[in-house]
């Protein structure tokens, strides 16, 4: 098994899918970042949101649109 680098995130910041895909697809082409782990989902959905769990599914749907992106940069790369 190959030997690869691990890097961390840590944000204070409230994040919207839009900058955490800049940020994934950034250190995809930078760092050849192949996997990525996001914790803490509740972090993820806006303060106060009433309605949490549908929140969270369009969250995970804008994290779906952006492994389909970074593997089209993948593939379009080879």
């Amino acid at each position: 098994m190959e030997a690869r680098n691990c890097f961390f995130a840590e944000t204070a910041k409230e994040l919207n899918i839009e900058k955490i895909s800049e940020y994934l697809i950034y250190v995809n082409n930078r760092f050849d970042v192949r996997f990525a782990l996001l914790d803490h989902l509740h972090f993820f959905i806006p303060p106060g949101a009433d309605k949490q769990v549908y929140e969270l599914e369009l969250f995970m749907r804008g994290i779906l649109d952006v492994a389909k992106k970074a593997k089209n940069l993948q593939d379009d790369a080879l």
